[in-house]
């Protein structure tokens, strides 16, 4: 199933810990680790037609929404009383908090799938980190690890096989799935590499160490891992596969610019941009619409405008649009009804959970 793109790479969940302990919440780093922004400058996003409806949060002002599963919930984080924790939002519901694992009490959600199994992260903002999986009514359960201190559970498909990234007892990263809770790690001769995503075929998309640069990489149990280059030959990750196995994430095109991607098979395929440079691919329905986000070559609040955007079936990009006062959107995931949910930030940098409806 189609999954959220906020990767929690280390310079992700140092900005989580930081927005978790400061009284304004910070503008989180995107997928490729660049600050979207500050404050100071100009411009505006191109006008749009779709309604963003502000999701709310737990408590306080800042909230993340990550994905959607077939039936409307939701999943993300929200600050509360100054700590980050997962909420579920069922369809027409107030948010639930998830709880947290003992001795760890920062954690966000990262996937749903249809029968409402969570899987996410926890942190203590030391260096603990241990992926989660919840089922209702809970509590949290932790996943294992491959001898290392730590995991991160980043994607659920419904048959119930998690993906995600463990850590060795030699200290490494290796992209891991783990089946009827059984850890398994299908980069074991990798440096580092991280697993974002699962179809219900059991295909896995991601990130790993290749030649020196992180590239995009696509595994399955008879190929294994089958590295995704972008036409740049430089840098990718795929964080999101669909049903027909195809990927989808960033690469670096051949003007050297980072732009969404689909790879059918290995060759990349970028699409359209919406007047700016950049852009990222976050996730798929069933019906084949890819979400996410992309600059559109104004400068607002001292950084480049961002915002959400689809890529429908037919062909070209469409503008989600920003809540009012908003800098950068991004959308995270979308599911067959045409919900799409992602989070926004306005100049000040507080970040709010949010929704569209496709027509």
């Amino acid at each position: 199933m189609a999954r959220s793109v906020r990767l929690l790479s280390p310079v992700v969940l140092a900005a989580l810990v930081a927005c978790a302990g400061s009284e304004q919440p910070t503008a989180p780093l995107d997928s490729q680790g660049v600050a979207p922004g500050r404050p100071g400058g100009g411009g505006a996003t191109p006008p749009s037609t779709y309604a963003v409806i502000d999701l709310g949060s737990l408590a306080g002002t800042s909230s993340s929404a990550e994905a959607v599963n077939a039936g409307g919930d939701i999943v993300g984080s929200s600050r509360v009383n100054s700590v980050l924790g997962a909420f579920l939002k069922r369809n027409g519901s107030p948010a639930q908090d998830l709880g947290s694992l003992p001795g760890l009490p920062f954690d966000g959600a990262w996937d749903i799938n249809t029968a409402g199994t969570v899987v996410g992260v926890s942190y203590d903002g030391a260096g603990a980190v241990r992926g989660f999986v919840w089922v209702s009514p809970g509590p949290m359960q932790a996943l294992s690890t491959l001898g290392g201190c730590c995991s991160e559970a980043l994607g659920i498909n419904d048959a119930g096989v998690i993906s995600g990234d463990a850590k060795t007892a030699g200290g490494q990263t290796h992209a891991v799935i783990w089946v009827n809770g059984v850890i398994q790690d299908i980069d074991p001769a990798g440096t580092e590499s991280y697993a974002w995503d699962v179809n219900e075929a059991g295909q896995v998309v991601g990130q790993g160490a290749a030649g020196g640069t992180q590239e995009a990489f696509r595994w399955d149990a008879t190929n294994g891992l089958v590295y995704l280059p972008g036409s740049g030959g430089i840098a990718g990750d795929a964080v999101a596969i669909d049903g027909s196995g195809a990927a989808l994430g960033w690469s670096t095109a051949g003007s050297g610019q980072l732009q969404a991607t689909r790879w059918a098979s290995t060759t990349p395929a970028y699409l359209p941009l919406l007047g700016g440079s950049s852009s990222f691919a976050a996730a798929a329905n069933s019906a084949g619409i890819i979400v996410g986000r992309s600059d559109v070559g104004t400068r607002v609040c001292g950084g480049l405008a961002q915002t959400a955007v689809f890529w429908p079936v037919s062909g070209g990009v469409t503008n989600l649009g920003v809540p009012k006062g908003v800098y950068y959107a991004i959308a995270n995931d979308v599911n067959a009804g045409g919900t799409v949910v992602g989070t926004s930030n306005d100049c000040r940098g507080a970040q709010r959970a949010v929704r569209w409806t496709l027509p």
